[in-house]
């Protein structure tokens, strides 16, 4: 009976050992942050673009691409490390909480400065040869800053301009 109380007092102080940490391969949670954060928006800006469901999923998968390649992670790395955190639902309400926190500062941010919230109507509009066109973010790197591309309104679409006809028929 003494051995037993010291077996369970042995098996109860390495259980409460150390904290429960990510197998190798796992990204951290602030680089999950940062990731999940600019999915997100990334998604946004595609949805607001309206486009068909096809065009919608290419275009979510260049955003795609170009963040696994600016934070130097694999997709298996990256699906690893959502099954290890879905797994892990303490870590992962801590990595959700930051990415709401993070685009609560966003909205602040963008609200202060006039504009609307991350993904929605952050376009600007421009004069050109075929009319007025929006300005819209095509690189993740610019959704969140000022875009430098122009891109036509897709509910509008690309209307070439018309001819007077001077005889008038």
């Amino acid at each position: 009976m003494k051995h037993t109380f010291w077996i369970i007092l042995l098996l109860l102080a390495i259980s409460c050992t150390g904290e429960d940490r990510p197998p190798e391969g796992v990204v951290s949670q602030e680089k999950m942050v940062s990731f999940l954060k600019e999915a997100y928006l990334a998604e946004t800006k595609v949805k607001n673009l309206h486009l068909s469901r096809d065009s919608s999923a290419l275009l979510f998968r260049h955003y795609e691409l170009a963040l696994y390649e600016k934070y130097g992670i694999s997709e298996e790395e990256f699906t690893l490390s959502y099954n290890y955190y879905l797994q892990n639902p303490t870590q992962l309400e801590d990595i959700n909480g930051a990415i709401l926190d993070s685009l609560g500062v966003m909205e602040s941010l963008l609200e202060k400065e006039g504009r609307d919230r991350p993904g929605e109507g952050n376009e600007e509009e421009e004069e050109t040869d075929t009319g007025k066109q929006k300005r819209l973010p095509l690189d993740p790197e610019e959704m969140e800053q000022d875009p430098e591309g122009a891109m036509p309104d897709p509910e509008e679409g690309e209307q070439p301009a018309a001819e007077e006809d001077p005889e008038g028929a």
